[in-house]
């Protein structure tokens, strides 16, 4: 017993020297752009990691308001530690049958815990664990372009979504050579206009367009509203009825909203239509998993479609990467039955009244300020009407991570607006003292100007 005291008494005091050396070791010659000629020690290279690491630690989240980034769950990132060393590969799709042990396994148990909680049948559904919301939406267009183009060339092709739909679509249509387009947002909701999407088919269809991908998007980023799925999906069964030529297939990036709003109804169904084809998720938002962490949901039928055999492994490949981290669904898996729903809803309504009381203390300063989000939603969007205040000062947006910058917004009746708008994110670790801090300093801005 005395030997095991005395053994980590010598390894504490080895740790303590070490950490004491760090800011003293020089280790200049690490940073330079050419690569290494001769290995250097542990200690130089734990003294350039460790300064590294002291940056992000010196990162202010507790008032980091402005980006989408969440100091992680400590029950989380130990659930990744504890499986990231054992370095499983996930790669294939584990939700197709029930994988025999490991990290597949707990995948496959993510996915159907998923299904079951967006109210959708296992024999219809499958999906894999992503790296978040842009492979998700990348994942998403392909497989939509794979569908309609079971009938349909890429010039009979386009995909519609809406001004604030989230960058990485542009992408997904840049990458698989889709036409895309903007369909007005309505001016009261900031949502995708059911009316204007009708119009924009149909003109599409005058044009020879008969193969249609619809973005939709649960939690917009710089507003957190939400498009209207059942106004949406009478406007596709009208459409189908009335030109029985076209190929709908409706994709939802639900990033961040889709994480929330089972939570708050009893009655949350995504795939209330057949023509939506796939739903993706983001763990690392306001739950807090480490990267990477999201969910892809789609038809079973629809993997078919993109899916290829590999010569040197017995699994086809259908997923959008190969090699997946097996840690990131450990994390997952670990983190929903930490909180399980009871804890989903307290966090999220924890986290509703810190960004009702932000929104409060904004009217009372600015009274004309329009303010964009949704009662369910743990995102704003601010548009500063002054002349004079119209986005923070450089060093509160720094500060605050609040980056803005003038945009072109298309609503219905074919206006245009070009506005500033400022987003703001509550996710865990914004406090009603955070809010506070933030509040006064915008005070004090205005009275120094």
């Amino acid at each position: 017993m005395g030997f095991g005291i005395k053994t980590k008494a010598k390894k504490t005091l080895y740790h303590i020297l070490d950490y004491i050396k760090h800011p003293l070791i020089i280790y200049g010659e690490l940073t330079k752009n050419s690569f290494p000629k001769n290995p250097f020690s542990k200690f130089r290279i734990n003294a350039r990691l460790e300064s590294s690491l002291n940056d992000l630690k010196a990162d202010d989240f507790k008032h980091n308001i402005g980006l989408l980034s969440a100091r992680v769950d400590n029950y989380a990132v130990k659930i990744y530690q504890r499986f990231v060393s054992a370095n499983g590969n996930n790669i294939g799709n584990w939700s197709i049958e029930p994988p025999e042990h490991g990290t597949r396994q707990l995948e496959y148990e993510v996915i159907q815990k998923l299904i079951n909680l967006y109210k959708g049948q296992n024999e219809n559904l499958e999906g894999y664990v992503t790296s978040g919301g842009t492979e998700g939406n990348l994942y998403s267009v392909w497989v939509g372009k794979a569908f309609v183009m079971q009938k349909y060339n890429l010039n009979q092709i386009c995909l519609l979504k809406t001004s604030l739909t989230h960058y990485s679509i542009d992408k997904a249509c840049l990458m698989y050579s889709i036409k895309f387009s903007d369909v007005p947002l309505d001016r009261h909701t900031w949502t995708m206009d059911p009316q204007a999407l009708e119009a924009e088919i149909k003109k599409r269809i005058n044009k020879g367009v008969y193969g249609f991908i619809i973005s939709l998007t649960l939690g917009y980023t710089e507003t957190g509203t939400s498009d209207n799925l059942q106004k949406i999906n009478a406007v596709i069964k009208k459409l189908k009825k009335q030109y029985k030529k076209i190929t709908i297939s409706i994709i939802i990036d639900a990033a961040f909203n889709g994480l929330i709003e089972p939570f708050l109804t009893n009655d949350f169904r995504p795939f209330i239509s057949k023509d939506i084809h796939i739903f993706s998720v983001d763990f690392s938002k306001f739950t807090a998993v480490p990267f990477p962490a999201g969910v892809v949901l789609y038809r079973k039928q629809l993997r078919k479609m993109i899916e290829r055999d590999v010569q040197f492994f017995p699994v086809p490949d259908n997923t959008l990467l190969g090699s997946r981290p097996g840690a990131s669904a450990a994390a997952i898996w670990g983190t929903i039955h930490y909180l399980g729903i009871s804890g989903y809803k307290k966090i999220i309504e924890r986290q509703i009244k810190v960004k009702n009381h932000f929104i409060k203390n904004i009217l009372n300063i600015f009274p004309d300020v329009e303010i964009i989000s949704d009662p369910r939603a743990l995102t704003c969007g601010v548009i500063f009407t002054k002349k004079q205040f119209r986005m923070l000062p450089k060093q509160m947006e720094y500060q605050y991570r609040v980056y803005a910058k003038e945009e072109s917004i298309l609503f219905s009746g074919g206006l245009i607006r070009k506005i500033i708008i400022c987003k703001f994110f509550f996710l865990s670790h914004m406090t009603i003292k955070s809010v506070d801090d933030i509040i006064l300093s915008i005070k004090n801005s205005i009275n120094e100007k």
